[in-house]
């Protein structure tokens, strides 16, 4: 019984805050379900609303055009390659493809760019200016991924694969360091 009490103690300012929290999103559902109907016949404009009027939306698309504009589709084609099963590794990287398109056109009506990270030039150049710093490692992982995956089993274990892999660590850790993310 002890216990049960210490546990309910300790855990109530975390109960305290949940509760607080559920009563925060049940007082703007009537603003919800008013945008819901006002909006009803065109929900762009109400993502373009919500993007202009709460913090927590605009930082959730902020952030996903963010890693739209670093994504490279010519490199991510680069690593499908490695794939040795095509047709799979081609159906999977057209889904990708497919969802990357919907995503940037989702992102660019409710920001009302027409280019992405339009409104950000330094972030959009600083982008423009690492990416050929960047691309090589990419290029250099991609070989060393497909020297490791070329070496016969016994061998996978061995000197030549060690240096791959230090090879490909060095690469994770510097594009991970370009893009200023954890890659």
């Amino acid at each position: 019984i002890m216990l049960t009490v210490v546990i309910k103690v300790l855990t109530l300012p975390l109960t305290h805050k949940s509760f607080k929290s559920m009563k925060e999103m049940q007082a703007i559902q009537p603003l919800l379900r008013a945008l819901r109907i006002q909006y009803k016949d065109n929900p762009k404009n109400l993502q373009s609303e919500m993007y202009s009027a709460w913090p927590f939306f605009r930082a959730l698309v902020n952030n996903a055009e963010m890693s739209l504009v670093k994504a490279d589709l010519g490199i991510a084609a680069l690593y499908s390659n490695l794939v040795p099963e095509r047709a799979l590794a081609q159906t999977i990287f057209d889904r990708i493809r497919e969802e990357y398109d919907r995503t940037r056109e989702a992102v660019l009506a409710i920001t009302g760019q027409s280019e992405l990270m339009s409104t950000q030039t330094v972030i959009q150049r600083s982008v423009q200016r690492r990416n050929p710093y960047v691309d090589p490692l990419n290029y250099i992982q991609v070989e060393m991924l497909r020297r490791l995956r070329a070496l016969p089993e016994a061998e996978r274990e061995g000197m030549e694969a060690e240096s791959l892999r230090e090879v490909i660590v060095l690469t994770i850790n510097g594009i991970a360091s370009g893009l200023k993310n954890t890659g």
